[in-house]
This record gives structure tokens, C-alpha cells and sequence, in this order.
């Protein structure tokens, strides 16, 4: 814990200057790109509202941030299908230099969505609903398993969308709240690309969602594998009851978290020699590898004494282990500390600051370990702050998200080139003693006192043995230097 303050009450370091808000980085735009812009932001919060998306919230200022790019790219992967725009729209991965040339293009495609999604809704008051006949059935045309099947896509489409109002019970009884969902999904989530108007009315009654239950969850499904999940299937349905039963809650997912996960993970991989989960990466984005390495942890690794049949069904998706995510990190934890490891704590610092950041404050701070450091508080390309830490005596540095664990990284770095310095008759502890895995970076953090301890009790040792050249307890006791370091006058003493 560092023992400073000034980057603000979370902080522990100590500065002499303070630091200012960083600016946001933003497209600079003419006053007829502003006018498109604003138009694209404006649709954007149309849509958000049609589609009842907290994601596409943006403000209507003309500024092209982040957020405004993000939202595009969530609107047009999530909301917009290939029927209602061109593949290279839907990417997932528009820059913001793409965005800002082709805002009138994109702004006009989500208007062209908003009004597609307000006449679908508006049609069956002009008297001219789409024909239905065809759909109309009796409750006992459907079984239990269609209905479950139907109620199992929903969920899952709710999943890939991020849309709360899929979210429904599995339990083969097809009620109000399905029925709403259905009418959900095919009005706001499936377009006319991906299913006929019949469906789309927002209007279908029991006894139609009935009728056709089986085209309706094909469609969902397709639609599903569209935006690139997989498909549901009746595993999904019974990890979802699976789920219900387990006292754990979900909680939000933050880098942090991720990272705790991954690196659980990699460390369990480490003990058992698991390639699949060695080869996942700590960078706190959770994708289909990270999912792919939670199934096999959870199926090869952790028996039914580790961890809950929920957990072990080998079907776990990206939105259970998104969410739950905490909860898999600390059970895997708890596997490797009672298979004598060490959970491993996933390392969010790097040395270097990305290319291309500017400085927008610099300070000097203490760590509680005496060592003094120069901070530097910098906004990366993308618009994210970071701090960049360097050790003086060294030139050593160390850069992360916060001052602390900049200063912390920093000092480790200089600690480990100090120690590096030490003549090879005055060797550390053998590091493979413990069992570990070794790796300079952990042994240094964990040592890194003592070893400068040693360091100045060398130092000491060794200007009393040139102090005192006829003692020869003084010359048992401690290494003479190289010669090369010995001053002239203290040779000829020699």
C-alpha cells in the first residue's frame, strides 16, 4: 500500500503538483459535418427508444466521441439487420474516422430503421393487418418441448441483444409474458430481412405464437446464429434451470473481474498442465476462448465436491459467464489453493505508456518503501487516462490505470534491476524452493526489501573488509568485489 496522496482520495501517493481533467478526444468536425453528426445522434437515440436500448443513449452535441462510435456499432450489430443495411455496416469495428466520413449514410439507414419499426407497429390500426388465418391454432397443437424451445431462443436472443425484455421462464407453459416477448423479439430484434410481416405485426395473439410456434423459434435461431452465437438448444434450457437454483448472484462485469477470471484460469492451467487453459490471455476481455476455458475447467478440472452442477454442464454461454464470472474466478481459486498453488493475480500494468499519449500533469511521490518516483498523468489515443511512473536512479518505469499501481510496477522494475547487479557470489534464495513456477516479477515483489537489505549489508561488508585488510574473520565473512571496482589507492592497500 503506498503511502502518498494527490491523484485524489482513492490514491495513496503524495504529490507536489496537481493534476487536471483530461480532455476528450473528439473528431473535429465543420459546421456541415456537425449538422450530420448531430443528425446520427439524434437517430441513434430514436432507435435506442424503439428498441428500449439504454446502449444507444448518446448526447445530441455533434461531437463525435467514443460513445457516439460505440453506440453506432451497437446499433448496427444489434439492431439492424442484413435486410435493412449493407454488411460493411455491420461489422462491429467502424472507426471513428469511418464514422465521421459516412455520418449523413449511417444516420439515414437507423431513420429508415426507426420509421420500419413504427409502421410495423402502427399497421394493424389502419384496418389493413397483415393476414393471419394461416397461423391460427389451438393450444393443444404445441407440445410442452416446442413451447420450451420457443421460450429457450427468446432467452437467448435476449442474451446476444442485452435486452431484459426476453428474459423469460422455461417451463413449457406459454403464457402473457411469452407472448409479449415473441412480439418483442420479431418488432425490435428481427427484421423483415429475417422474417415475413406476418410475424412482425406486434400484435400476435396465444393462439397464433401457438400455431406456429415451430417457424417462429426457427426464425429466432437464425436470427441468433445471424449475429454470430450459437444457436439454443435444450442444453441451454437446462443450464438456465441449472442457474436458478444456485445461491450466487450475478454481478456486473468490469475489466477487473475479467482479468481475475482469466488469470485464475492460466494459473490452474499452470498446475495441471492444461494446455487449453495456459493459452488463454489476461486482458480482461471475455470472448469465446475465455468461455471455452471456463467449460473445461469446470468439466475436467473441478469435480462435484468444487463446484455446483450449474457450473459443470460443460454449456456454460458468454452472457452466464459474463455475469457470474466472480463467482467461477473464486471457485477456481479455491481449486488451486486446495491443490497447493497459488491463485495468480492478473497484472494490469505495463511499463510504457501507449504510443502516442500526451502528458497532461506530471508530479513526485514516495512509495512506502522510501522510494521516490515522477508521475506522469497521460491520455492515451483512445481517450483513456493512465499514469506512467519512473524510478530517478534507475530510468525504470511502470504504467497502468492508476497512480498506485504505476508507482508499484515502477519500483518492482527497479528493484529487480538492482538486484540483477549483484555479484554472483551473493546469490538469492533458490526461487524453485517453493514449489513455484518461479519468474522474476513475482519472486522481486515479494522480496524486494529484504534483497535491498541485503544490497546495503553487502555494500557495508564490503568497505569494512577494504577498511580493515589484515582481519581475515572480516574476509570469510563477506566477498571481495571485482577488482575492476576497486579505486586505485584502495588496490595498492591491497
Amino acid at each position: 500500500m503506498l503511502t502518498t496522496t494527490g491523484f485524489g482520495a482513492s490514491s495513496g501517493l503524495i504529490f507536489t503538483e496537481g493534476f487536471g481533467a483530461a480532455k476528450k478526444t473528439t473528431v473535429k468536425t465543420t459546421s456541415a459535418s456537425k449538422a450530420n453528426v448531430k443528425r446520427l445522434q439524434a437517430a441513434l437515440v430514436a432507435l435506442g427508444k424503439a428498441a428500449g436500448s439504454s446502449k444507444l443513449t448518446v448526447a445530441v452535441d455533434g461531437a463525435l466521441g467514443a460513445k457516439t462510435v460505440a453506440a453506432v456499432n451497437w446499433a448496427f450489430t444489434q439492431h439492424i439487420g442484413s435486410g435493412q443495411a449493407a454488411a460493411q455496416y455491420r461489422t462491429g469495428s467502424l472507426s471513428q474516422a469511418f464514422v465521421a466520413a459516412n455520418a449523413a449514410t449511417l444516420a439515414g439507414l437507423i431513420e429508415a430503421e426507426v420509421k420500419r419499426r413504427a409502421s410495423a407497429k402502427a399497421a394493424p390500426a389502419t384496418g389493413k393487418a397483415a393476414p393471419a388465418t394461416a397461423m391460427v391454432a389451438t393450444a393443444s397443437s404445441a407440445s410442452k418441448a416446442d413451447v420450451k424451445r420457443l421460450q429457450t431462443a427468446l432467452v437467448t436472443l435476449g442474451k446476444v441483444t442485452g435486452s431484459s425484455k426476453l428474459t423469460v421462464s422455461i417451463d413449457g407453459a406459454i403464457g402473457p409474458k411469452t407472448i409479449a416477448a415473441v412480439n418483442w423479439a420479431f418488432t425490435n430484434h428481427v427484421g423483415s430481412g429475417q422474417a415475413p410481416a406476418q410475424y412482425r405485426t406486434g400484435k400476435l395473439t396465444q393462439a397464433q405464437v401457438l400455431g406456429s410456434i415451430n417457424t417462429l423459434s426457427s426464425l429466432i435461431e437464425t436470427e441468433i446464429k445471424r449475429r454470430g452465437s450459437a444457436a439454443p438448444s435444450a442444453s441451454v434450457a437446462k443450464q438456465a434451470e441449472l442457474i436458478k437454483g444456485i445461491k450466487a448472484a450475478p454481478t456486473p462485469i468490469t475489466k477487473e473481474i475479467a482479468k481475475r477470471l482469466q488469470g485464475a484460469l492460466v494459473n490452474l492451467g499452470k498446475i495441471t498442465g492444461s494446455a487449453t487453459l495456459k493459452a488463454i490471455k489476461v486482458d480482461g476481455a471475455i470472448g469465446a476462448k475465455t468461455v471455452a476455458g471456463v467449460n473445461w475447467a469446470f468439466t475436467k478440472h473441478l469435480g462435484p465436491g468444487q463446484a455446483d452442477a450449474a457450473w459443470r454442464t460443460g454449456n456454460l454461454d458468454l452472457a452466464t459467464v459474463k455475469s457470474y464470472a466472480g463467482e467461477l474466478a473464486r471457485l477456481i481459486e479455491v481449486e488451486i489453493n486446495r491443490r497447493g498453488g497459488t491463485p495468480a493475480v492478473a497484472k494490469t500494468a505495463t511499463k510504457k505508456a501507449p504510443s502516442g499519449s500526451k502528458t497532461v500533469a506530471t508530479a513526485t511521490g514516495r512509495t512506502s518503501g522510501g522510494t521516490t518516483v515522477q508521475v506522469k498523468k497521460v491520455v492515451e489515443p483512445s481517450g483513456e487516462e493512465g499514469y506512467e511512473a519512473t524510478e530517478p536512479s534507475t530510468g525504470k518505469s511502470g504504467y497502468a490505470k492508476t497512480p498506485d499501481a504505476a508507482a508499484s510496477t515502477a519500483e518492482d522494475e527497479a528493484v529487480a534491476a538492482t538486484v540483477a547487479k549483484i555479484p554472483s557470489t551473493a546469490t538469492a534464495p533458490d526461487e524453485d524452493s517453493s514449489g513455484g513456477d518461479g519468474g522474476g516479477a513475482d519472486f522481486f515483489s515479494q522480496y524486494k526489501w529484504p534483497l535491498l537489505g541485503g544490497i546495503a549489508v553487502l555494500g557495508l561488508g564490503a568497505a569494512l573488509l577494504m577498511r580493515r585488510k589484515g582481519s581475515s574473520t572480516s574476509q570469510a565473512s563477506y566477498p571481495a568485489l571485482p577488482a575492476r571496482t576497486r579505486a586505485p589507492s584502495q588496490r595498492r592497500a591491497a
